[in-house]
């Protein structure tokens, strides 16, 4: 898929080595949605690669994570934000989906949360962000949820 928009998919490094199996079966639908989309994948596994190593082109970056690595995710996404402020960084993921809206207020690094299984509902933003174009007008801050597939503005502090 050369010449393709690139969407980041990071793997941050988890404290332990809880759900492992389930964290990668997440990170490979991601994977396969995004492509699926017409997108690029690059998969960042923060266990071996160096974020550094992420495609500076990338205008997409997301995340799926679990109670052991929400915290450094929810770091490296702050950090591919302050080297990339036009980077838009989508999360969802067992923890997210238990907090929610909430992912939000914990930190300013992510742009849209996903709660449930709600990537159909995603890949148009993950699309219109890869492509460097802004996503639903109004929409500065997105919560999708798979069940009704409702997106929420909701204001940034």
């Amino acid at each position: 898929m050369t010449g393709h928009p690139t969407a980041l998919i990071i793997r941050p490094q988890p404290s332990r080595s809880l759900g492992a199996f389930y964290r990668n079966l997440g990170l490979t639908m991601l994977a396969s949605y995004v492509r699926a989309a017409g997108l690029q994948a690059q998969l960042i596994d923060l266990s071996f690669d160096r974020l550094s190593q992420c495609d500076a082109r990338a205008r997409a970056a997301l995340f799926s994570l679990y109670i052991d690595d929400f915290a450094e995710g929810t770091a490296t996404a702050a950090a591919l934000r302050a080297a990339n402020p036009a980077i838009t960084t989508f999360v969802g993921g067992p923890h997210v989906t238990l907090l929610g809206e909430e992912s939000l207020e914990v930190s300013g690094a992510f742009d849209v949360v996903g709660v449930g299984d709600c990537l159909p509902e995603a890949m148009p933003l993950v699309a219109a962000a890869a492509h460097g174009r802004a996503g639903p007008p109004g929409i500065t801050v997105a919560v999708i949820r798979s069940v009704t597939a409702l997106q929420l503005s909701v204001a940034r502090g």
